[in-house]
């Protein structure tokens, strides 16, 4: 998947129809996530947020962080050393963990396509599923 996910035009718009007050903090954090495909870590938003000025605090990224989780703008996921990652890809999704790179790459839920979920699931409604493939080159894995 490439390209943005929502124009930086539009952040606005959108965290006001959240109800979200769109501060100057809250405009920078979500212009940095909402327009990337990439999963960062609030270590990772503070530290690109803050590259220019002015300054916005760590108490503020977390906090912003996690209104936006609230609210439904993004979703978590836990890294495999344990680190929250914020995905602003809020559509039913899997995950492939490059362990090379220790980056995450979205793959479309499509690919379950055909696999019986509804077998596994007897009696229960699927709201979500978080799978997540940890993977390494094919020759970097036998060694």
């Amino acid at each position: 998947m490439n390209g943005p996910l929502i124009s930086p035009d539009a952040i606005s718009s959108l965290l006001r129809g959240l109800g979200v007050n769109t501060t100057y903090p809250r405009l920078r954090i979500a212009e940095l996530i909402m327009t990337r495909r990439e999963h960062l870590s609030a270590e990772q938003v503070f530290s690109i947020v803050n590259q220019t000025r002015p300054r916005v605090s760590r108490a503020t990224v977390y906090n912003t962080l996690n209104l936006f989780v609230d609210r439904g703008l993004l979703q978590t996921v836990t890294s495999q050393a344990g680190v929250t990652l914020y995905d602003p890809n809020t559509e039913p999704h899997l995950h492939l963990h490059d362990l090379e790179n220790d980056t995450l790459h979205d793959i479309p839920l499509q690919v379950l396509d055909g696999f019986p979920l509804e077998n596994i699931a007897s009696g229960f409604h699927v709201e979500r599923i978080d799978l997540t493939l940890r993977v390494r080159k094919a020759e970097q894995a036998t060694a």
